[in-house]
């Protein structure tokens, strides 16, 4: 983050979007799945179960990505 910052710095919304951001793509992953799983037991299906497991730590991910970029 601070090398691709020093190229190209994030604005103050780029940068606060960062934990947000960072699960965009495993949120539409786990959106892709939820059609598989309408009518049944959501709470079996792999793909959910490992979205939830994962979101907290990409989060945080992103939070730790915004002390590297600063406006």
């Amino acid at each position: 983050m601070r090398g691709y910052c020093s190229v190209r710095p994030l604005t103050g919304q780029e940068q606060q979007a960062l934990p947000i951001a960072t699960c965009f793509n495993d949120a539409v992953w786990a959106a892709q799945a939820i059609p598989q799983v309408i009518g049944r037991n959501w709470r079996a299906n792999r793909t959910l179960h490992r979205f939830g497991a994962r979101y907290p730590s990409l989060a945080r991910i992103g939070q730790v990505a915004q002390q590297y970029c600063t406006v």
